[in-house]
């Protein structure tokens, strides 16, 4: 069993299937280092077609362009692959089953901040903001998260035990931060990979399947965009021509031909988050 091996996934360790209550979770690598202060640059990417193995190339060459330029910042680069033989699956089967699988766990392409993106885009509607990641011993358990304050008034401390709304997006998650919600707060998650569901009855909680609508949009590195626009369809705290200032400042130049793609995903979670 690989650290990346999914819930419920068999292998040669674990032919059972992964049990999360006995062997943790999948750990999500890229994203947790996605986190940490001065990352330049993150990426997952796959070799199980012609065309990714180019994209991987590309991100492996920029990752070393990046070190040798002297700007500084951290790169990593995250290579899905499949392991057909243990699989037991011919390579064609092992490929398509990552893309129904193993692709919607761990979505391919550059990992972008959701809660930097918050935090620009507070910062340009000129809110006071606190961003704050955790990025200590905790995060070898698997689980990452970023804390985001954006006020109308200076921020006395970035650090709280309670929130107004939280954003889960995994169990080990769910697990953790269900119940320092407020009272009357909001909990917004992705069922997929959720085992168990939130069952507070004095908070508001909604649901964005942020996954598959990537996967129906054909391109799974809007999944972080999709959950933003839920939250902001929840809770409206930030206009979208702030969101898209957040954008070009979190985004490097040669992405920014991306931003419409990431406003259209932003309103596809508008559109899809529902109440349960």
């Amino acid at each position: 069993m690989a650290p990346t091996t999914l819930a419920g996934m068999k292998a040669v360790t674990c032919p059972r299937g992964r049990d999360v209550n006995t062997m943790g979770y999948p750990l999500h690598i890229t994203e947790l280092i996605a986190q940490l202060p001065n990352v330049r640059f993150v990426t997952r990417q796959s070799v199980h077609t012609p065309a990714n193995v180019r994209k991987a190339k590309a991100a492996i060459r920029k990752a070393f362009e990046n070190q040798k330029d002297g700007k500084g910042g951290l790169s990593f680069v995250e290579i899905v692959s499949n392991c057909n033989s243990n699989w037991k699956m011919t390579a064609v089967d092992a490929n398509k089953w990552m893309e129904e699988n193993t692709f919607k766990e761990y979505p391919l392409g550059d990992v972008l901040s959701m809660g930097k993106i918050l935090a620009y885009s507070g910062l340009m509607q000129g809110q006071e903001i606190a961003w704050m990641p955790s990025y200590g011993p905790e995060m070898r358990g698997g689980t990452s998260n970023v804390t985001v304050i954006i006020s109308d008034e200076r921020v006395s401390s970035p650090i709280l035990t309670q929130y107004d709304t939280v954003i889960v997006l995994n169990q080990q998650s769910m697990d953790k931060f269900e119940s320092t919600v407020k009272p009357g707060g909001t909990l917004i998650f992705d069922p997929n990979g959720i085992t168990k569901m939130p069952t507070r009855k004095d908070i508001n909680i909604y649901k964005i399947e942020a996954a598959q609508l990537a996967s129906d949009m054909g391109n799974q590195k809007v999944f972080n965009m999709i959950v933003l626009g839920a939250f902001l369809k929840v809770r409206p705290i930030v206009d979208n021509k702030y969101v898209e200032e957040g954008l070009r400042h979190s985004l490097p130049e040669r992405a920014h031909k991306l931003i419409p793609l990431n406003m259209e995903a932003i309103e596809k979670g508008k559109a899809e988050v529902k109440k349960m």
